[in-house]
């Protein structure tokens, strides 16, 4: 695994976004999406462009797989999403309050898929209303290419090529 980060802004980072990630959808990955892939990402603040992390990573996507969100939240989002052999889509909205603070948290994703390399970017804003402790109003944007290594390896489900299964890298970029 190459890794180039700031391992205390990835912790905070993956904490609050695991805690406000989707839950509930799983779109089946298409065939097209079967293999390991070796992935590069990059995280940017919204409105300055500054870079927040990057990361590289292998990873396995198995035959059967879905693009399935993590059932741990702690408040429910309502997500749409679809995939198909050049493309996968998602879009996921809700809400969480603290007291007199609300949070609107808004998920976008998009990727897509030509032969051996794709490229996706995951948008996460979250909104703030009431009284919040002047915490700012925040956007990440995600920027991932992928390059397909190699086919499955046999048996594929709870192989990960990695510490991360498909899995999490999933809900690190959701």
């Amino acid at each position: 695994m190459r890794t180039n980060l700031n391992s205390p802004l990835i912790l905070a980072g993956c904490v609050l976004l695991l805690a406000a990630a989707p839950s509930g959808a799983q779109t089946p990955v298409p065939e097209e999406w079967v293999g390991i892939w070796d992935i590069e990402l990059t995280t940017y603040d919204c409105t300055t462009n500054a870079i927040l992390f990057t990361m590289a990573e292998l990873d396995t996507v198995c035959s059967g797989s879905t693009f399935e969100d993590p059932d741990d939240t702690e408040f429910e989002l309502t997500c749409t999403s679809s995939a198909d052999a050049d493309s996968y889509e998602s879009h996921c909205e809700g809400t969480s309050a603290f007291e007199k603070c609300t949070g609107q948290f808004v998920f976008d994703f998009i990727g897509t898929i030509t032969g051996d390399s794709y490229t996706a970017t995951q948008t996460v804003t979250i909104t703030y209303t009431g009284d919040c402790f002047g915490i700012p109003d925040s956007c990440e944007r995600t920027e991932t290419t992928g390059t397909r290594i190699g086919g499955p390896p046999n048996p594929c489900q709870g192989t990960p090529v990695d510490a991360y299964s498909w899995g999490a890298v999933k809900a690190a970029y959701r």
